[in-house]
């Protein structure tokens, strides 16, 4: 929260040489609890933000360094809050009264190193004299980036390991349920006779749209083999993470349910280009055409396509643009 500031100064200092910044603390409505004695107190129960006064007088104008620390401070306090206080309310139920407390003892934690930092930095060195709020030099720039650094870092080393296996939990959950219904569809397409005289009203269907029985069960397990593979692509690619990957699931921003969709989509669209006959992929001495008739090249192509599910849409893309291109010759 910042707030522009342009009364007396309050840090016990001249009013003719404020400092950049004021720090003070906020209640969960963002209400700004008032100092005593001139002293905000980041340990009190009720204080769980962080509000940044500007004085924009004369030689207190923050520079652009101190903007710059400013955001990253606030980036901090933004992930401490959504990762110990927020929570949804579908997810509450969930939440013991154990973990709650768990939770904002950490949070606490974080956030009065992370208050003493940002007046360090941004207001500087604040003491008491005569009863009075003084206020000393700021920290160095150089010295002030690696504090920043630093409580970021262990926040990451703190969450990441959880964080990580909880979304992979969650991918891996929800890819398994989806599995289980393409497999169900590639047993019901396997166990009936496609030319049988009595067959299904499926088959029949089938059979009217000009569609291959054998072709369509292997899509199914395409569908399967990309699950796995995004799965896999999830494990292995999130291996460094940052302050913002703590409060996203990816960098694309992309729900695991929609991920999944759109990675399955994609693989069937390039599939179907190859099966068209608007150009093939090879993989070794097998041709991506392979899927139609042979059921495990359709699961391998398929987990090929998962684990390089990030550059699936590039390969779709570049498929049309050499199409469209063609066509315009």
């Amino acid at each position: 929260m910042v707030q522009g500031k342009t009364g007396q100064n309050n840090t016990g200092q001249d009013k003719n040489t404020p400092t950049p910044f004021t720090i003070g603390v906020t209640d969960k409505e963002g209400n700004k609890i008032k100092p005593v004695g001139g002293f905000s107190d980041p340990g009190a129960h009720e204080a769980f933000g962080i509000v940044f006064d500007v004085n924009l007088r004369g030689d207190s104008e923050p520079t652009a360094a101190l903007m710059e620390r400013y955001r990253e401070l606030a980036k901090l306090e933004h992930a401490i809050r959504e990762l110990y206080l927020e929570t949804k309310p579908s997810n509450e139920a969930k939440v013991t009264k154990r973990a709650k407390v768990n939770n904002e003892t950490k949070f606490r934690q974080y956030f009065v190193r992370l208050f003493y930092l940002a007046q360090l930095i941004l207001e500087g060195d604040v003491y008491k004299e005569n009863d009075d709020k003084k206020v000393g030099n700021r920290l160095s720039d150089d010295a002030a980036k690696a504090e920043v650094a630093a409580i970021a870092n262990d926040l990451i080393d703190d969450e990441a390991p959880g964080i990580k296996n909880g979304h992979l939990r969650a991918l891996a959950g929800l890819a398994g349920r989806l599995s289980l219904l393409f497999l169900a569809a590639y047993v019901v397409l396997m166990r009936f006779n496609y030319n049988a005289p009595n067959s299904n009203l499926l088959m029949e269907v089938l059979r009217d749209l000009k569609i291959d029985q054998l072709a369509a069960a292997n899509f199914m397990l395409l569908w399967v083999g990309t699950f796995l593979g995004v799965c896999l692509s999830y494990a292995i690619r999130t291996h460094t993470f940052s302050l913002s990957d703590l409060t996203r699931t990816d960098s694309d921003y992309l729900t695991p349910e929609i991920r999944l969709v759109l990675a399955g989509a994609f693989a069937t669209l390039l599939t179907l280009f190859c099966v068209a006959g608007l150009g093939d992929v090879a993989f070794g001495n097998v041709k991506l055409t392979a899927i139609t008739t042979d059921p495990r090249m359709a699961f391998i192509v398929g987990a090929v396509f998962g684990i390089s599910e990030q550059k699936l849409s590039g390969t779709v893309e570049k498929r049309v643009g050499k199409l469209f291109g063609s066509v315009e010759k």
